[in-house]
Protein backbone atom coordinates (compact mmCIF):
# COMPACT_ATOMS: atom_id res chain seq x y z
CA UNK A 1 0.00 0.00 0.00
CA UNK A 2 1.50 3.19 -0.94
CA UNK A 3 2.37 5.84 1.91
CA UNK A 4 -0.09 8.76 2.86
CA UNK A 5 0.80 11.84 0.99
CA UNK A 6 1.32 14.45 3.86
CA UNK A 7 -0.39 17.60 3.33
CA UNK A 8 -0.05 21.52 4.20
CA UNK A 9 -3.31 23.49 4.67
CA UNK A 10 -5.11 22.79 1.06
CA UNK A 11 -2.22 22.18 -0.94
CA UNK A 12 -0.43 18.27 -0.92
CA UNK A 13 3.15 18.71 0.09
CA UNK A 14 5.53 16.23 -0.65
CA UNK A 15 9.18 14.94 -0.39
CA UNK A 16 10.81 13.91 -3.53
CA UNK A 17 9.84 10.72 -4.50
CA UNK A 18 13.15 8.14 -4.89
CA UNK A 19 11.25 5.43 -6.44
CA UNK A 20 8.55 6.01 -8.83
CA UNK A 21 8.06 2.78 -10.26
CA UNK A 22 4.75 2.24 -12.72
CA UNK A 23 3.11 5.62 -10.71
CA UNK A 24 5.58 7.68 -11.89
CA UNK A 25 4.00 10.40 -14.01
CA UNK A 26 4.35 10.73 -17.71
CA UNK A 27 7.71 13.12 -18.82
CA UNK A 28 8.33 14.97 -22.05
CA UNK A 29 11.06 14.54 -24.17
CA UNK A 30 13.81 17.48 -24.10
CA UNK A 31 11.91 18.47 -27.47
CA UNK A 32 8.81 18.30 -26.28
CA UNK A 33 9.05 20.07 -22.82
CA UNK A 34 11.19 22.45 -24.79
CA UNK A 35 8.86 23.38 -27.34
CA UNK A 36 5.99 23.79 -24.75
CA UNK A 37 7.87 25.91 -22.94
CA UNK A 38 8.61 28.51 -25.58
CA UNK A 39 4.89 28.25 -26.53
CA UNK A 40 4.06 28.98 -23.41
CA UNK A 41 6.20 31.77 -22.29
CA UNK A 42 5.70 33.32 -25.92
CA UNK A 43 2.28 33.38 -25.34
CA UNK A 44 2.74 34.95 -21.98
CA UNK A 45 4.64 37.00 -23.55
CA UNK A 46 2.19 38.43 -26.00
CA UNK A 47 -0.39 38.47 -23.48
CA UNK A 48 1.94 41.02 -21.28
CA UNK A 49 2.80 43.25 -24.40
CA UNK A 50 -0.88 43.42 -25.17
CA UNK A 51 -1.40 44.79 -22.11
CA UNK A 52 1.34 47.24 -22.17
CA UNK A 53 -0.36 48.25 -25.60
CA UNK A 54 -4.10 48.44 -24.51
CA UNK A 55 -2.35 50.91 -21.93
CA UNK A 56 -0.48 52.98 -24.89
CA UNK A 57 -3.26 52.96 -27.24
CA UNK A 58 -6.52 53.20 -24.78
CA UNK A 59 -4.36 55.17 -22.32
CA UNK A 60 -1.51 57.62 -22.25
CA UNK A 61 2.45 57.12 -22.02
CA UNK A 62 2.06 58.14 -18.91
CA UNK A 63 0.22 55.88 -17.62
CA UNK A 64 2.47 53.28 -19.77
CA UNK A 65 5.09 55.07 -17.01
CA UNK A 66 2.86 54.21 -14.03
CA UNK A 67 2.48 50.86 -15.00
CA UNK A 68 5.66 50.68 -15.88
CA UNK A 69 7.73 52.19 -12.59
CA UNK A 70 5.69 49.88 -10.88
CA UNK A 71 6.96 46.71 -11.85
CA UNK A 72 10.59 48.45 -11.94
CA UNK A 73 9.93 48.97 -7.75
CA UNK A 74 8.46 45.34 -6.84
CA UNK A 75 10.28 43.41 -9.28
CA UNK A 76 13.69 43.65 -7.98
CA UNK A 77 11.83 42.99 -4.00
CA UNK A 78 9.88 40.18 -5.49
CA UNK A 79 13.12 38.31 -7.75
CA UNK A 80 15.48 38.69 -4.29
CA UNK A 81 12.49 37.01 -2.22
CA UNK A 82 12.12 34.58 -4.73
CA UNK A 83 15.56 33.31 -4.60
CA UNK A 84 15.35 31.74 -8.15
CA UNK A 85 13.96 28.74 -6.08
CA UNK A 86 12.47 28.03 -9.28
CA UNK A 87 15.87 27.18 -10.79
CA UNK A 88 17.10 24.98 -8.40
CA UNK A 89 14.23 23.14 -7.61
CA UNK A 90 14.29 22.07 -11.32
CA UNK A 91 17.83 21.57 -11.10
CA UNK A 92 17.54 19.65 -8.27
CA UNK A 93 18.87 16.05 -9.73
CA UNK A 94 19.42 14.58 -6.63
CA UNK A 95 16.51 15.71 -5.10
CA UNK A 96 18.00 16.73 -1.99
CA UNK A 97 14.80 18.99 -0.87
CA UNK A 98 11.16 18.49 -0.87
CA UNK A 99 8.48 20.05 -2.45
CA UNK A 100 7.30 20.94 0.94
CA UNK A 101 10.27 22.97 1.90
CA UNK A 102 10.61 25.08 -1.50
CA UNK A 103 7.09 26.05 -0.72
CA UNK A 104 7.27 26.71 3.06
CA UNK A 105 10.21 28.99 2.29
CA UNK A 106 8.78 30.45 -0.47
CA UNK A 107 5.74 31.74 1.82
CA UNK A 108 7.98 33.17 4.43
CA UNK A 109 10.45 34.95 1.75
CA UNK A 110 7.08 36.68 -0.58
CA UNK A 111 5.35 38.04 2.83
CA UNK A 112 8.63 39.94 3.48
CA UNK A 113 8.93 40.99 -0.23
CA UNK A 114 5.45 42.46 0.19
CA UNK A 115 5.82 44.06 3.42
CA UNK A 116 8.99 45.92 2.12
CA UNK A 117 7.59 47.42 -1.27
CA UNK A 118 4.98 48.74 0.69
CA UNK A 119 7.17 50.52 2.84
CA UNK A 120 9.61 51.58 -0.08
CA UNK A 121 6.40 53.44 -1.79
CA UNK A 122 4.71 54.74 1.11
CA UNK A 123 8.76 56.34 1.39
CA UNK A 124 8.99 57.32 -2.00
CA UNK A 125 7.35 61.10 -3.13
CA UNK A 126 5.18 59.93 -6.36
CA UNK A 127 1.76 60.66 -6.40
CA UNK A 128 -0.77 58.77 -4.57
CA UNK A 129 -2.39 56.49 -7.94
CA UNK A 130 1.53 56.10 -8.81
CA UNK A 131 2.09 54.34 -5.02
CA UNK A 132 -1.57 52.77 -5.01
CA UNK A 133 -0.24 51.05 -8.92
CA UNK A 134 3.11 50.22 -7.29
CA UNK A 135 1.34 48.24 -4.05
CA UNK A 136 -1.46 46.25 -5.95
CA UNK A 137 1.51 44.99 -8.55
CA UNK A 138 3.70 43.69 -5.21
CA UNK A 139 0.12 41.81 -4.34
CA UNK A 140 0.19 40.54 -8.07
CA UNK A 141 3.72 39.66 -7.40
CA UNK A 142 3.03 37.89 -4.55
CA UNK A 143 0.49 35.60 -6.29
CA UNK A 144 2.64 35.26 -9.29
CA UNK A 145 5.29 33.75 -6.77
CA UNK A 146 3.08 31.25 -5.20
CA UNK A 147 2.40 30.36 -9.07
CA UNK A 148 6.27 30.07 -10.36
CA UNK A 149 6.91 27.51 -7.20
CA UNK A 150 4.35 25.40 -8.35
CA UNK A 151 5.45 25.97 -12.03
CA UNK A 152 8.81 24.81 -10.54
CA UNK A 153 7.47 21.08 -9.34
CA UNK A 154 5.75 20.43 -12.89
CA UNK A 155 9.15 21.73 -14.26
CA UNK A 156 11.14 19.12 -11.87
CA UNK A 157 8.47 16.56 -13.13
CA UNK A 158 9.33 17.27 -16.60
CA UNK A 159 5.98 18.71 -17.71
CA UNK A 160 6.16 21.85 -18.80
CA UNK A 161 2.88 21.44 -20.87
CA UNK A 162 0.47 21.76 -18.05
CA UNK A 163 3.08 24.49 -17.09
CA UNK A 164 1.76 25.70 -20.66
CA UNK A 165 -1.62 25.39 -19.61
CA UNK A 166 -1.71 27.77 -16.82
CA UNK A 167 0.23 30.69 -18.50
CA UNK A 168 -2.47 30.11 -21.35
CA UNK A 169 -5.67 30.32 -18.53
CA UNK A 170 -3.55 33.01 -16.38
CA UNK A 171 -2.84 35.10 -19.77
CA UNK A 172 -6.12 35.01 -21.11
CA UNK A 173 -8.35 35.80 -18.41
CA UNK A 174 -6.08 38.57 -17.49
CA UNK A 175 -5.76 40.19 -21.00
CA UNK A 176 -9.57 39.89 -21.16
CA UNK A 177 -10.28 41.79 -17.44
CA UNK A 178 -7.59 44.49 -17.77
CA UNK A 179 -8.40 45.44 -21.46
CA UNK A 180 -12.18 45.44 -20.38
CA UNK A 181 -11.69 47.62 -17.62
CA UNK A 182 -9.86 50.22 -19.52
CA UNK A 183 -12.43 50.57 -21.84
CA UNK A 184 -14.76 50.94 -18.91
CA UNK A 185 -13.28 52.91 -16.73
CA UNK A 186 -9.58 54.32 -18.64
CA UNK A 187 -7.92 53.83 -15.05
CA UNK A 188 -4.88 51.96 -14.95
CA UNK A 189 -5.41 51.77 -10.91
CA UNK A 190 -8.82 49.44 -11.85
CA UNK A 191 -7.09 47.90 -14.56
CA UNK A 192 -4.09 46.79 -12.12
CA UNK A 193 -6.63 45.09 -9.52
CA UNK A 194 -8.58 43.57 -12.11
CA UNK A 195 -5.10 42.16 -13.00
CA UNK A 196 -4.20 40.75 -9.20
CA UNK A 197 -7.83 39.41 -8.74
CA UNK A 198 -7.58 37.12 -12.14
CA UNK A 199 -3.64 36.18 -10.82
CA UNK A 200 -5.02 35.13 -7.45
CA UNK A 201 -8.03 33.34 -9.06
CA UNK A 202 -6.14 31.30 -10.87
CA UNK A 203 -3.91 30.44 -8.81
CA UNK A 204 -6.90 29.03 -6.21
CA UNK A 205 -8.17 27.14 -8.11
CA UNK A 206 -6.30 25.62 -11.08
CA UNK A 207 -2.25 26.11 -9.93
CA UNK A 208 -3.17 24.63 -7.11
CA UNK A 209 -5.40 21.69 -8.04
CA UNK A 210 -1.79 20.99 -10.27
CA UNK A 211 0.04 20.10 -6.79
CA UNK A 212 -2.33 17.35 -6.41
CA UNK A 213 -2.03 16.35 -9.85
CA UNK A 214 2.14 15.76 -9.67
CA UNK A 215 2.41 14.59 -6.38
CA UNK A 216 -0.85 12.42 -6.18
CA UNK A 217 1.02 10.00 -9.07
CA UNK A 218 4.19 9.71 -7.21
CA UNK A 219 4.96 6.40 -5.00
CA UNK A 220 6.97 7.69 -2.38
CA UNK A 221 9.49 5.34 -0.49
CA UNK A 222 12.97 6.69 0.56
CA UNK A 223 12.76 10.53 1.07
CA UNK A 224 16.07 12.58 1.52
CA UNK A 225 16.83 14.02 5.42
CA UNK A 226 18.02 17.24 4.39
CA UNK A 227 17.12 18.57 7.83
CA UNK A 228 13.82 18.76 10.06
CA UNK A 229 11.73 22.32 10.15
CA UNK A 230 14.04 25.43 9.86
CA UNK A 231 16.93 23.93 9.67
CA UNK A 232 15.95 22.30 6.24
CA UNK A 233 14.77 25.66 5.24
CA UNK A 234 18.09 27.52 6.26
CA UNK A 235 19.97 24.65 4.31
CA UNK A 236 17.45 25.15 0.95
CA UNK A 237 18.04 29.44 1.56
CA UNK A 238 21.73 29.09 1.93
CA UNK A 239 21.98 26.71 -1.05
CA UNK A 240 19.87 29.33 -3.18
CA UNK A 241 20.67 32.26 -1.88
CA UNK A 242 23.37 33.33 -4.30
CA UNK A 243 21.39 32.37 -7.09
CA UNK A 244 18.26 34.38 -5.67
CA UNK A 245 20.96 37.51 -5.67
CA UNK A 246 22.34 36.91 -9.25
CA UNK A 247 18.74 36.82 -10.41
CA UNK A 248 18.05 40.34 -8.66
CA UNK A 249 20.81 41.55 -10.00
CA UNK A 250 19.20 40.84 -13.39
CA UNK A 251 16.59 42.50 -13.15
CA UNK A 252 18.03 45.47 -11.17
CA UNK A 253 19.93 45.84 -14.64
CA UNK A 254 16.81 45.81 -16.37
CA UNK A 255 15.26 48.61 -14.18
CA UNK A 256 18.22 51.04 -13.58
CA UNK A 257 17.61 52.24 -16.17
CA UNK A 258 14.16 52.78 -15.70
CA UNK A 259 14.84 54.58 -12.37
CA UNK A 260 17.44 57.02 -14.32
CA UNK A 261 14.51 57.99 -17.27
CA UNK A 262 12.15 58.41 -14.91
CA UNK A 263 14.39 60.41 -12.55
CA UNK A 264 16.06 62.94 -15.59
CA UNK A 265 13.41 62.37 -18.16
CA UNK A 266 10.04 61.81 -16.30
CA UNK A 267 7.09 59.49 -16.79
CA UNK A 268 6.33 59.89 -20.38
CA UNK A 269 9.88 59.68 -21.53
CA UNK A 270 9.48 56.35 -19.50
CA UNK A 271 6.31 55.14 -21.10
CA UNK A 272 8.36 55.55 -24.26
CA UNK A 273 11.45 53.36 -23.70
CA UNK A 274 9.64 51.11 -20.91
CA UNK A 275 7.21 50.25 -24.21
CA UNK A 276 10.19 49.32 -26.29
CA UNK A 277 12.44 47.53 -23.99
CA UNK A 278 9.37 45.34 -22.96
CA UNK A 279 9.45 44.00 -26.93
CA UNK A 280 13.34 43.11 -26.36
CA UNK A 281 12.22 41.56 -22.85
CA UNK A 282 9.18 39.63 -24.60
CA UNK A 283 12.13 37.54 -26.82
CA UNK A 284 14.41 37.21 -23.22
CA UNK A 285 11.36 35.62 -22.18
CA UNK A 286 11.29 33.08 -24.50
CA UNK A 287 14.84 32.36 -24.39
CA UNK A 288 14.34 31.82 -20.51
CA UNK A 289 11.78 29.05 -21.81
CA UNK A 290 14.32 27.58 -23.36
CA UNK A 291 16.61 27.34 -20.67
CA UNK A 292 13.94 26.27 -18.60
CA UNK A 293 12.93 23.49 -20.72
CA UNK A 294 16.71 22.07 -21.16
CA UNK A 295 17.75 23.13 -17.31
CA UNK A 296 16.77 19.59 -15.63
CA UNK A 297 18.66 17.33 -18.60
CA UNK A 298 21.63 19.74 -18.09
CA UNK A 299 21.37 19.18 -14.78
CA UNK A 300 21.72 15.20 -14.83
CA UNK A 301 23.90 15.47 -18.10
CA UNK A 302 26.69 17.28 -15.84
CA UNK A 303 26.36 14.55 -13.13
CA UNK A 304 26.85 11.92 -15.68
CA UNK A 305 28.30 12.87 -18.89
CA UNK A 306 30.07 15.90 -19.41
CA UNK A 307 30.58 16.04 -22.87
CA UNK A 308 26.97 15.92 -23.60
CA UNK A 309 26.34 18.52 -21.01
CA UNK A 310 28.95 20.87 -23.29
CA UNK A 311 27.70 19.90 -26.36
CA UNK A 312 23.79 20.25 -25.10
CA UNK A 313 25.02 24.12 -23.82
CA UNK A 314 26.78 24.97 -27.19
CA UNK A 315 23.58 24.03 -29.09
CA UNK A 316 21.61 26.07 -27.06
CA UNK A 317 23.69 29.10 -27.37
CA UNK A 318 24.19 28.98 -30.85
CA UNK A 319 20.05 28.63 -31.15
CA UNK A 320 19.50 31.75 -29.31
CA UNK A 321 22.20 33.67 -31.07
CA UNK A 322 20.60 33.01 -34.44
CA UNK A 323 17.06 34.15 -33.26
CA UNK A 324 19.02 37.11 -31.85
CA UNK A 325 20.28 38.19 -34.91
CA UNK A 326 17.22 37.29 -37.02
CA UNK A 327 15.65 40.21 -34.49
CA UNK A 328 18.30 42.44 -34.96
CA UNK A 329 18.01 42.12 -38.98
CA UNK A 330 13.92 42.90 -38.75
CA UNK A 331 14.17 45.72 -36.63
CA UNK A 332 17.37 47.18 -38.32
CA UNK A 333 14.86 47.09 -41.29
CA UNK A 334 11.37 47.87 -39.92
CA UNK A 335 11.35 48.82 -36.33
CA UNK A 336 10.17 52.18 -37.02
CA UNK A 337 6.97 50.83 -38.72
CA UNK A 338 6.72 47.78 -36.03
CA UNK A 339 6.76 50.58 -33.34
CA UNK A 340 3.77 52.57 -34.83
CA UNK A 341 1.59 49.60 -35.34
CA UNK A 342 2.50 47.83 -32.09
CA UNK A 343 1.91 51.16 -30.22
CA UNK A 344 0.91 54.63 -31.64
CA UNK A 345 2.66 56.58 -34.73
CA UNK A 346 4.89 58.37 -32.20
CA UNK A 347 6.71 55.77 -30.83
CA UNK A 348 8.95 55.26 -34.36
CA UNK A 349 10.65 58.55 -34.16
CA UNK A 350 12.90 56.41 -31.70
CA UNK A 351 13.08 53.62 -33.97
CA UNK A 352 17.55 54.09 -33.81
CA UNK A 353 16.76 53.69 -30.24
CA UNK A 354 15.22 50.18 -30.26
CA UNK A 355 17.75 48.97 -32.60
CA UNK A 356 20.25 49.11 -29.68
CA UNK A 357 17.87 47.82 -27.45
CA UNK A 358 17.05 45.27 -29.10
CA UNK A 359 20.61 44.34 -29.50
CA UNK A 360 21.35 44.53 -25.85
CA UNK A 361 18.41 41.61 -25.67
CA UNK A 362 20.04 39.32 -27.75
CA UNK A 363 23.23 39.68 -25.68
CA UNK A 364 21.26 39.16 -22.78
CA UNK A 365 20.10 35.96 -24.33
CA UNK A 366 23.35 34.13 -24.52
CA UNK A 367 23.60 35.34 -20.49
CA UNK A 368 20.80 33.41 -19.74
CA UNK A 369 21.64 30.62 -21.61
CA UNK A 370 25.04 30.53 -20.29
CA UNK A 371 23.52 31.39 -16.49
CA UNK A 372 21.30 27.80 -16.76
CA UNK A 373 24.12 25.76 -17.73
CA UNK A 374 26.33 27.33 -14.88
CA UNK A 375 23.43 26.43 -12.62
CA UNK A 376 22.87 22.92 -13.29
CA UNK A 377 26.50 23.09 -12.59
CA UNK A 378 26.16 24.33 -9.17
CA UNK A 379 27.96 27.29 -10.09
CA UNK A 380 26.14 29.78 -8.12
CA UNK A 381 28.01 32.55 -6.92
CA UNK A 382 30.33 33.41 -9.61
CA UNK A 383 26.80 34.72 -11.16
CA UNK A 384 26.70 37.02 -8.50
CA UNK A 385 30.30 38.65 -9.26
CA UNK A 386 29.12 38.33 -13.05
CA UNK A 387 26.10 40.20 -12.54
CA UNK A 388 28.01 42.85 -9.50
CA UNK A 389 29.90 44.40 -12.57
CA UNK A 390 27.20 44.48 -15.07
CA UNK A 391 25.28 46.43 -12.93
CA UNK A 392 27.51 48.72 -11.47
CA UNK A 393 28.50 49.16 -15.80
CA UNK A 394 25.29 49.88 -16.06
CA UNK A 395 24.51 52.60 -13.32
CA UNK A 396 27.68 54.53 -14.22
CA UNK A 397 27.13 54.45 -17.69
CA UNK A 398 23.16 55.85 -16.91
CA UNK A 399 24.68 58.32 -15.15
CA UNK A 400 26.92 59.62 -17.71
CA UNK A 401 24.60 59.54 -20.69
CA UNK A 402 21.17 59.56 -19.82
CA UNK A 403 21.13 63.65 -18.87
CA UNK A 404 23.01 64.33 -22.05
CA UNK A 405 21.84 61.70 -24.43
CA UNK A 406 18.22 61.12 -23.47
CA UNK A 407 16.89 57.82 -24.56
CA UNK A 408 19.87 56.97 -26.75
CA UNK A 409 21.78 57.04 -23.37
CA UNK A 410 19.66 54.81 -21.89
CA UNK A 411 19.50 52.17 -24.92
CA UNK A 412 23.56 52.42 -25.21
CA UNK A 413 23.78 52.06 -21.06
CA UNK A 414 21.57 48.89 -21.16
CA UNK A 415 23.88 47.34 -24.17
CA UNK A 416 27.04 47.81 -22.70
CA UNK A 417 25.77 45.94 -19.01
CA UNK A 418 24.58 42.97 -21.57
CA UNK A 419 27.66 42.98 -23.37
CA UNK A 420 29.74 42.54 -19.69
CA UNK A 421 27.28 39.95 -18.54
CA UNK A 422 27.25 38.11 -21.36
CA UNK A 423 31.32 37.58 -21.80
CA UNK A 424 31.37 37.25 -17.71
CA UNK A 425 29.19 34.21 -17.72
CA UNK A 426 31.29 32.74 -21.17
CA UNK A 427 34.48 33.70 -19.37
CA UNK A 428 33.29 31.36 -16.25
CA UNK A 429 31.30 28.48 -18.24
CA UNK A 430 34.49 27.62 -19.86
CA UNK A 431 36.37 26.31 -17.11
CA UNK A 432 33.35 25.28 -15.78
CA UNK A 433 32.25 22.83 -18.68
CA UNK A 434 36.64 21.73 -18.93
CA UNK A 435 36.92 20.25 -15.38
CA UNK A 436 35.43 17.32 -15.00
CA UNK A 437 31.79 17.06 -13.15
CA UNK A 438 32.18 15.74 -9.21
CA UNK A 439 29.63 12.81 -8.28
CA UNK A 440 29.94 11.88 -4.86
CA UNK A 441 26.99 9.42 -5.41
CA UNK A 442 28.49 6.89 -7.19
CA UNK A 443 27.79 5.25 -10.64
CA UNK A 444 24.32 6.06 -12.13
CA UNK A 445 22.08 3.00 -12.72
CA UNK A 446 18.46 2.41 -14.07
CA UNK A 447 15.60 2.97 -11.23
CA UNK A 448 12.25 3.41 -11.64
CA UNK A 449 12.78 4.30 -15.58
CA UNK A 450 14.81 6.96 -14.73
CA UNK A 451 18.79 7.28 -14.35
CA UNK A 452 20.00 7.38 -10.72
CA UNK A 453 23.15 7.41 -8.49
CA UNK A 454 23.06 3.28 -7.19
CA UNK A 455 22.54 4.62 -3.46
CA UNK A 456 19.33 6.20 -3.91
CA UNK A 457 17.96 2.44 -5.62
CA UNK A 458 19.35 0.69 -2.80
Amino acid sequence: MSPAIPTTGTIPVSRASWDERENRPQTLSLRAGTLWGVAGSVFQAICQWAILSAIAKIGTAEMVGQFALGLAMSAPVFILAQMNLRAVQATDARHEFSFGQYLRLRIVMVGVALIVVVILASLTGYRADTKAIICIIALSKAIESMSDIVHGLCQQRERLDLVAYAVFGRGLGNLFLVVSVLLLTKSIVAATIAMMVWWLIWFLTYERGLVGQILGKVLERRPPVPGPGWLGLWRLAKTSLPLGIAATLISLNSNVPRYFVQHYLGEEALGYFAAMAYIAIAGTVSVDAIGQAAAPSLARLYLRERRDYIQLTFKLVGLVACLGFTALVIVRVAGGDLLAFLYRPEYARYSSVFVWIVAAGALRGVACILGFALTAARSLKSQVSIQVVALACNAALCWLLIPNWGLQGSAFAVLGAALIASLGAGVVSFPIAARRAKDNLGPLVMCGGRALPRSMCD
